[in-house]
């Protein structure tokens, strides 16, 4: 009885061994079919992954069906860039690398993976290619400018980013508050948008700014110093502080709001985009030579030592509704042979003071005034056409310098205001016609103040 019993203990237990091995050998084939390069894990791993990529490529593809980027073929230009648009409708953080260092292609960065579009032939590819980090923070390198940013920390420490490439970005990056960036560019170009509530200083290579956004391109609420730059077109937008420092060449649109100091700005005029300041702020332009120059001023405006010119007709130089110096050195002049009428190279208007001291206007028409003008010092108004100063019935005009010289072809002044001329020179210079004045009087002989060392030829003013 009790063998027959261990008999069958002894069975179930070898039972028990053979069913584990048995088991053990289903699992390993188990996990062999699920597992390894042709498992049906990786194979369902890949058709999902196919599966991915072919739908990236198709919405890919309807956002170029939008926009065929035929304009892309020389680089992202800063005009609306619709292909990225339709893009971000499925993925905002979509976005489209327009990189000088990829000729023939540009890099689409969509749903979490790179895709590649051919500029000929529009083809759609996986990108399997080596991703260039753009910029760097001592060794550490960094895809996108973006992600520099966010590595700086936020304690106002100054910290220094490297460009290790030209970069060309349709997204904004943004620096924050008590982030302190030196951004070093290296001689690359860079075309990015920029909002700023920190302390950014950017220098030597190129930077241009999109003008995507309706504020600005380049929104700054903290500190921005751009400095030592070949090449800067800009549409800023500054609330704070802006300091620009020696650009080689520079155009563009500036609102201001707060206080921007310009220094050694070589302003240049291309393809109709011209250097067009709106001032509600304080400016402060030294030592400059800037074409295409254009400001409406509603505050403060100071130039020293700067050459002022700009070219479209029936255009100003200068619109004043605040303040405005002219000092030192400073040449103001117009391109144009004529202004239409209500038009000059200076507006002063109503409530508006404009004083020069030292420095020249030339061009047609110089001056319409119906505010404050104090001349002063070593200054010069030379008119090329029939008016030099058209001071008109809330006008006040004040000049004293022995130095101050005004002159035109017919009259010098024409006066409706109010004249005080302590000393200096009015002359007008056409030798042709009878009815030639240094100053023109069409208000009370009382409105015309003249000193004993005012000069006005010819010496008969007119007074109605």
């Amino acid at each position: 009885m009790n063998q027959e019993k261990q008999k069958i203990q002894g069975i179930t237990l070898i039972a028990l061994v053979v069913t584990i091995i048995i088991l053990l050998i289903l699992a390993g084939v188990s996990i062999a079919t699920l597992t390894g390069n042709n498992g049906m894990l990786a194979k369902a791993t890949k058709a999902k992954s196919e599966t991915k990529y072919n739908q990236d490529m198709e919405i890919i593809r309807m956002a170029l069906s939008v926009d065929n980027m035929e304009w892309i073929v020389e680089g992202y230009n800063g005009e609306e860039d619709i292909f990225l648009s339709e893009l971000q409708k499925t993925d905002e953080k979509a976005e489209v690398d327009y990189q000088l260092c990829y000729p023939d292609y540009v890099i689409v960065y969509y749903n979490e993976d790179y895709y590649k579009v051919d500029y000929e032939t529009r083809e759609i590819s996986r990108y399997e290619g080596e991703m260039k980090n753009v910029a760097k923070i001592g060794n550490t390198e960094y895809e996108t400018l973006q992600a520099a940013f966010d590595a700086v920390p936020q304690n106002n420490e100054e910290t220094e980013i490297f460009l290790l490439k030209n970069i060309s970005t349709c997204q904004k990056a943004n620096v924050k508050e008590e982030q302190n960036i030196i951004l070093q560019l290296e001689n690359y170009e860079v075309l990015v948008d920029i909002e700023n509530e920190g302390k950014l200083k950017i220098t030597n290579g190129e930077l241009t700014t999109n003008r995507r956004f309706a504020e600005g391109s380049l929104i700054n609420r903290g500190e921005v110093n751009i400095e030592s730059m070949n090449r800067f077109k800009y549409y800023i937008c500054n609330y704070n502080t802006l300091n620009i420092n020696t650009i080689e060449e520079g155009f563009g649109e500036l609102t201001n709001y707060g206080i921007v100091n310009i220094t050694k700005f070589n302003g240049m005029d291309y393809y109709n985009i011209y250097n067009n300041f709106e001032n509600e702020g304080e400016i402060h332009i030294i030592d400059s030579n800037i074409h295409g120059f254009k400001v409406d001023n509603k505050r403060n405006i100071k130039i020293e030592n700067t050459y002022l010119d700009f070219r479209p007709v029936n255009g100003y130089i200068i619109s004043n509704e605040g303040k405005c110096e002219i000092l030192g050195n400073t040449n103001i002049t117009s391109k144009n042979e004529s202004f239409g009428v209500g038009n000059a190279i200076i507006i002063n208007k109503e409530g508006a003071e404009f004083v020069m001291s030292g420095g020249c206007i030339t061009g047609d028409r110089l001056m319409y005034n119906n505010g404050i003008v104090r001349m002063s010092g070593n200054t010069q108004a030379i008119g090329t056409g029939f008016y030099g100063i058209e001071n008109q019935f809330l006008g006040e005009i004040y000049i004293s310098g022995e130095e101050v010289y005004i002159k035109s072809y017919l009259t010098g002044i024409k006066n409706d205001g109010k004249i005080e001329m302590i000393s200096g020179k009015i002359e007008a210079t056409s030798s042709g016609d009878s009815k030639v004045y240094a100053i023109y009087n069409n208000n009370n002989k009382d409105a015309v103040v003249l000193g004993e060392s005012a000069i006005t030829l010819p010496k008969n003013y007119n007074v109605d």
